[in-house]
């Protein structure tokens, strides 16, 4: 969502997304929500299937050549990448 509001000219993909979390969770509370269902759901972080900090370089090499990245609305950056894993591990 930061990298579509700051890097995309493609407003469509802001409003859907700010529909879906209007409809779930009201709008900015779309991730606190996710985050939410996660942890009630019991979906374990990376970390429980042996990832690690230090796998992160070749995840995010490897994600960015991934056919299914194709379908985001936006090219996430490496930075980008990064922080969604680290925070995922």
């Amino acid at each position: 969502m930061r990298a579509l509001g700051e890097r995309s000219s493609h407003g469509d993909a802001i409003a859907r997304y700010g529909e879906v979390g209007r409809i779930l969770a009201g709008g900015e509370e779309l991730i606190a929500w996710l985050v939410s269902l996660c942890s009630d759901l019991g979906i374990p972080k990376l970390r429980q299937y042996g990832i690690r900090e230090t796998d992160i370089p070749d995840l995010c090499a490897n994600a960015a050549k991934a056919s299914s990245m194709k379908a985001n609305p936006i090219v996430l950056a490496e930075a980008e990448l990064r922080e969604i894993l680290e925070r995922a591990i």
